[in-house]
């Protein structure tokens, strides 16, 4: 078994099985195993939902969120910090690669609070930035580092949005600065130790 296939299927929680082994073939496939290395050994795990379920009835955290109560379409996917874990409700990439990133954001932070809002750089990158590589980047600095985080990774569904496909040449196009930075957060995690 490859080392990511390993990372990958050891986050996976419960969910269908046959959800759970395109999940992990996804992520083996599209995300490099050091990120998935990082976000394993921080504790983040994956629960894709059955049919049946809806995020409040997974997740203690999300009983009491009003936004979801008051939304009759809830979301593809949510990064739930206090619990560490991604709920998904779709495996397509961008979902995947959306909430991951989140995760990874959550453990470059360390768990006080998104390594994305604390960041100087980042914030600096957020505020200046003149073009957005999607929509949903350009609404707040976590969104931005998912957004540009999945870009990196090159995870898409054009099937699911209008947005446009990213990779990190869209990226290094529409925002050198961030792209830089994201280049050296992928390198950092690559090359910190493993636990």
């Amino acid at each position: 078994m490859m080392p990511s296939n390993r990372f990958a299927m050891r986050m996976l929680r419960a969910g269908p099985p046959r959800v759970r082994e395109d999940l992990a073939r996804l992520l083996t496939q599209t995300v490099p195993s050091s990120i998935l290395r990082f976000v394993d050994e921080y504790g983040v795990a994956i629960r894709p939902l059955f049919d049946n379920e809806d995020f409040p009835d997974v997740s203690a955290a999300l009983r009491n969120v009003g936004f979801l109560q008051a939304h009759p379409i809830q979301p593809p996917g949510l990064y739930v910090r206090n619990e560490k874990t991604l709920y998904l409700r779709s495996i397509s990439p961008l979902v995947v690669g959306h909430e991951l990133i989140h995760a990874l954001d959550d453990a470059l932070g360390g768990g006080g609070s998104y390594y994305s809002t604390r960041d100087v750089a980042i914030g600096v990158a957020f505020t200046s930035a003149t073009k957005w590589v999607t929509p949903y980047a350009g609404e707040n600095r976590e969104e931005y580092f998912a957004e540009c985080g999945r870009a990196m990774l090159g995870m898409n569904d054009p099937e699911l949005t209008s947005w446009p496909v990213v990779n990190e040449a869209r990226l290094r196009s529409v925002d050198r600065v961030m792209w830089r930075i994201m280049l050296e957060l992928f390198e950092r995690v690559a090359l910190s130790e493993p636990s």
